[in-house]
Parts: C-alpha cells; structure tokens; sequence
C-alpha cells in the first residue's frame, strides 16, 4: 500500500472504473466471454452468469469468491476495450457488422433524402409550368371571347382586332408544343394543339364575319365560348398532371 495519499487515490479510481464497466449490465456477457477465453471459467445456464469449478454463479458473487481471477478477467476486458477491440465487441469499439448496419443506414438515409430533394424540385417545376400553362390558356382565352364578342356587337366603324387573338394563341401553341416535346407519351398536348389550330379556333376564328347578321354572329360567338370551354378543361387536366410528378398519369395518354 503506498504512503501516497495522491496515487492511492488514482488507483483507487482505476479499479473502480474497471470494477463498474465489468458490471455494467451491457458489458456483463463480454466478461464472460473474456473468462471462457481466458481459461478461467465457462458459460452458465444464464448469460450473464459463469460456471467456476462446475458451479454457476453471479459475476458479483464470483468476484467475492475469487478476486484475483475475477480482477484479470477484467482487467483484460477493460484494457481491450480501451483500445477499441474487446472480445465481445463492446462499446470501446465496433465490429464489421455494426459498421456495416451503420454505413447502410447512412446510405439509406442520403439515398432518401437525394430522393426527397429531387421529388420536391420536380414538383416545384412542374407547379411552374402548371402555372404558366393556365396564365396561358386564360389569356387566350379572354382574348377570343372578347373578338368574338366585338363582332357580336359590330356595327359600324375600325372592324375588331385579332392582334391579341393571334399573340395568344401563339404563345399558347408555344406551351402547349414543349409539353409535346417534354412527355413524348402523353397524347394529351398534342390534342389539345389540333383543337387550338381547328376550327371554330385557330385562324377560322378571325375569318368570315363580315357580312353576316348580328344573329349568327351571336350564334358563332356563343359556338367559339364552347370550344373555348372545351379547350380550357384539356389545358387544366394537363396542367394537374404537370404539378403532380412521380405518377403514371395515365388519364394522359388516353
């Protein structure tokens, strides 16, 4: 025993902090298979018991009974793990399938968050193009009902304009092309490019209103807001399939 009053107290804490990781519960099993590697004892009935001279007992009772064993079973165990590799692959270090569980997890988890990030990009785009696609299809829309409608009330004086008809309409064809384009298996887009170029739309709708009876003036504007209708349901099926990415969307293809 040293006269030191210091050291005596640094070895006593080293023994304790040896004796409370030998006990802990986690580490329990691992000193058991420290002493069957060791020679000292065997494996119990209960895992976390030790078979000494053929009798089963406690770690804490084997401790009391034979201290010195005990003291280098732990000892060792506890020196093993401190350099990260204790026998039963406790906490001081990791074993290959516990790196493998966690590289996994890791993979698995930027996996979903690159899956993530990329589904919420396409969404965004496609809620733009969404977007753009009705700003683009009610412009047009506004802009031939309002023609149609100024023939319907034409009387005398400058005949209407179809310059904001024709601007529309183009930029119109112009979305409704890039979807075209974008989704080669949708027949959706290129529909509704035949009923944007087919009459009573496209350049019929400009044509062959002179001379005619503000009735059937009346008559044909009222036939152009159908189609209008018509053309403007298609552009909002289009423009939810647009915004709602990752489906097959099959109702596209029809």
């Amino acid at each position: 025993m040293t006269d030191d009053p210091a050291a005596a107290a640094t070895t006593d804490t080293a023994e304790d902090a040896r004796l409370v990781y030998c006990l802990d519960p986690t580490h329990q099993v691992e000193l058991v298979n420290a002493a069957v590697t060791l020679g000292v004892g065997g494996r119990a009935t209960a895992r976390t018991h030790v078979t000494v001279a053929g009798k089963a007992m406690s770690l804490d009772t084997w401790r009391k009974q034979n201290p010195k064993a005990f003291d280098r079973v732990c000892n060792a165990l506890y020196e093993a793990s401190a350099r990260g590799g204790s026998s039963g692959g406790g906490s001081g270090g990791l074993s290959v399938s516990e790196l493998l569980k966690i590289l996994l997890a890791a993979l698995v988890g930027a996996g979903l968050t690159m899956f993530v990030g990329d589904w919420r990009s396409a969404r965004d785009t496609g809620m733009l193009r969404a977007d753009g696609l009705r700003r683009a299809v009610r412009e047009y829309s506004s802009a031939a009902s309002e023609y149609a409608q100024a023939w319907a009330a034409y009387s005398a004086g400058p005949l209407p304009s179809d310059a904001a008809v024709a601007r529309t309409r183009a930029e119109l064809d112009a979305q409704l092309r890039r979807y075209e384009l974008l989704r080669k298996k949708w027949r959706v887009p290129t529909k509704l490019r035949i009923e944007l170029a087919t009459a009573p739309l496209g350049d019929a709708l400009s044509g062959g209103w002179g001379g005619t009876s503000p009735g059937d003036r009346a008559a044909r504007g009222l036939t152009i807001d159908r189609a209008l209708g018509v053309l403007r349901d298609g552009c909002e099926e289009l423009a939810l399939a647009l915004e709602r990415p990752g489906r097959p969307h099959s109702e596209m293809r029809a």
